[in-house]
């Protein structure tokens, strides 16, 4: 508990801890102090190494030194530091419990002896705030309505909702870029709204994505954001194929597709995952040099040995 406290050094007021008895300034000046003795014990060879073996000043069993303040064993430090507590504790209690006692006893008289249900007079046991068990179910029934009321309660902006149906309304939200006008006609069996992006256009949305978060905008944040950055292939070979530049007729989200031309002479739009998997490496299945070559012979033999399984699997479903 931070509190007013005396420097023992310099007799100075300052804010601390039940453990702060110096001041910064006389603490700062304490550890020079420490430092400059623990190096002349050091020259002198009076100092302990870690790792070394000592007695303990409280039992006398020896135990190994892990570090250099270390006066107690494993099993008489915390018993040690569980009485110098106390010690210090009771000592600034007798010191200061003129200001210490006026607040405590205040929060004691406090509790009272009135019922907090039905306001009777009672002797409170063990600082019980109700006269009886049914004023302590009571009450504590009360406190679990208002409670759950607290905590299934609904955000002011979920709470409006038309007179008519009971639905929510969200005209004048806002959702990312979008705020909501108007409810249109209802097409199939989602609502949707008119709203208005911050650029100006207005676009016709679902209920659902825009509550969701799946739509934020009419299209031009999508336009804003930069194209991710694929590896270029051009020039490397894969099999018979060999990357030529990247294809745009063929799209996918997060994904690039080159053109490459096979040893035989013609042209295949390949995937670049395909490519680098090994499922890519002809132009096709009428490829005149045969066969497309095998890049990953492991992989090959794990495809082969399902195909196996499936087949036979298919012709005697019993087999399983």
């Amino acid at each position: 508990m931070i509190q007013d406290r005396i420097c023992r050094g310099c007799k100075a007021a300052f804010k601390g801890g039940p453990r702060a008895y110096y001041c910064p300034s006389c603490r700062h000046e304490r550890k020079k102090q420490a430092k400059a003795d623990y190096l002349k014990r050091k020259a002198a060879g009076e100092t302990r190494a870690i790792g070394s073996k000592d007695k303990c000043e409280r039992c006398g069993a020896e135990y190994t030194v892990e570090s250099g303040l270390q006066r107690f064993c494993p099993d008489c430090q915390p018993v040690h530091a569980a009485e110098y507590d106390r010690e210090t504790s009771l000592e600034f209690y007798y010191e200061h419990k003129d200001r210490i006692n006026p607040p405590r006893k205040f929060k004691r008289r406090k509790r009272g002896n009135i019922c907090v249900w039905c306001k009777k007079v009672f002797e409170p046991v063990n600082g019980s705030t109700t006269c009886s068990d049914e004023c302590k179910r009571l009450y504590r029934n009360k406190y679990m309505r208002e409670y759950n009321k607290r905590k299934n309660a609904v955000p002011e902006a979920q709470t409006k909702r038309t007179v008519s149906s009971g639905r929510i309304d969200l005209t004048g939200e806002k959702y990312g870029m979008l705020t909501a006008i108007s409810e249109t006609s209802k097409a199939g069996k989602h609502r949707r709204y008119i709203c208005r992006c911050d650029c100006g256009n207005e676009v016709t949305v679902k209920v659902d994505s825009l509550r969701s978060g799946n739509t934020k905008s009419c299209g031009c944040l999508k336009a804003k954001t930069p194209p991710p950055k694929f590896k270029d292939l051009t020039g490397k070979r894969f099999g018979r194929l060999v990357v030529k530049e990247r294809s745009y007729e063929k799209v996918r989200n997060n994904h690039s597709f080159w053109l490459c031309e096979c040893d035989c002479g013609g042209y295949r739009i390949a995937d670049s995952a395909d490519l680098h998997n090994g499922v890519a490496t002809s132009c096709g299945r009428r490829c005149p040099l045969g066969k497309r070559p095998i890049i990953n012979p492991e992989r090959h033999l794990k495809q082969q040995k399902y195909r196996k399984e499936y087949q036979k699997k298919k012709k005697d479903p019993s087999s399983t």
